[in-house]
Parts: structure tokens; sequence; C-alpha cells
């Protein structure tokens, strides 16, 4: 089977939803709503994640630190570029979001202009992603479908898709995260 993945993202608090780059999903109306269960933030205990497999977003995956020097070094080349120009400093405060938030509440954001600063938190406040998944078999049929779910970025879940037809019932399990001002990772 084949599995085909959508996300977008909106900001906290807000119902518009802005779509990512990935082409829309003809056969999914994006306003559709199923029972999703996952609890929050986690679906799994302690006992449980411990017993996942490799593969299970719930095992931990590494992610280097944060650090103060490297957090002062991004605002400061962030400063230098435009205000919405995609850079690799500006790339690497969002992809840290949560960590990047505290950084400014401890440090402050220095000597970067105002309509960075303002532009920087709207980006930062744009915490969650909608994440819809298929699976197709080789004739085309739908066979799971798991219809738009928001899912908070950068926080491992367990979805279970409602709509199935002819499999078992199922779990899928990932995590998004922000790898830049237009970009969206997901790993399911």
């Amino acid at each position: 089977m084949a599995a085909l993945l959508g996300a977008a993202w909106g900001a906290r608090g807000s119902d518009t939803v802005e779509t990512a780059a990935a082409p829309p999903t003809p056969s999914i109306d994006q306003r559709v709503s199923l029972e999703v269960e996952y609890p929050d933030p986690l679906a799994k205990t302690k006992d449980e994640k411990e017993k996942c497999l490799a593969g299970c977003s719930l095992k931990k995956h590494d992610i280097a630190p944060f650090t103060d020097e490297q957090y002062h070094a991004a605002i400061k080349a962030y400063g230098k570029a435009g205000v919405d120009e995609t850079t690799p400093a500006l790339d690497k405060l969002l992809f840290y979001g949560r960590r990047t938030i505290a950084l400014i509440d401890q440090h402050g954001t220095g000597t970067l202009p105002e309509d960075h600063v303002a532009f920087l938190k709207r980006e930062l406040a744009r915490s969650r992603a909608i994440v819809s998944v298929r699976f197709i078999n080789a004739d085309g049929k739908v066979r799971v479908n798991l219809a738009p779910v928001t899912v908070p970025i950068g926080i491992k879940q367990h979805l279970k898709p409602t709509a199935l037809d002819g499999t078992q019932p199922m779990e899928i399990n990932g995590t998004v995260m922000r790898t830049g001002l237009y970009h969206l990772w997901s790993r399911y």
C-alpha cells in the first residue's frame, strides 16, 4: 500500500489554517471531521513507551541542544537578513520553537529590529499542524483514511484512524517538526 500524508499549520488558538506546499488530496474534504482518539499530549504511558519498537515515534530521538551561544548567534544573523527572508538562522530559531521562546523570555532579543521580533514571535506562535493520512492499495482503493486532525508541532502523537476498509484496527504514530519558515517535516 502507498501512504499519502498531508500537513498544514495554523496559529495557536485560531481556526485559520494555511495549507502547506503538499498538493491537496482530491478525495478528502479538508473540513471532514472524524472521531480520532488521542490523549493530550501523548498516547502511551512511560512503561508503554519503553516497550515501543525502535521505529516508534515515542522512542526518544535525540535532537542536538540549542545553547545560549547558538541562540545569540542565530538572533544576530537573523537581524542582518530581511524580516521574512529564509535563512539558516531563522530556520534554526523556528526549528527549536519552544526552546527559542524560552530563550527569548530569558535573554530577550538584543538589538533585533522590532519588525524582526514581531515576525519571529508570530511564526513561533504557529505551533499546530494538520495531518491527514491515506493508505491506498495497488487498485487505487482507499483502505485506511485518517481525516485531517490537528496535532501540536514537536510533540509525538499516536493517532487512530476510524475509517478502515477491511483492515485491522491500527495506530499511526509520529511527529511533525517545523524545519524552516515554509517547511514542515513529519515522521509517521
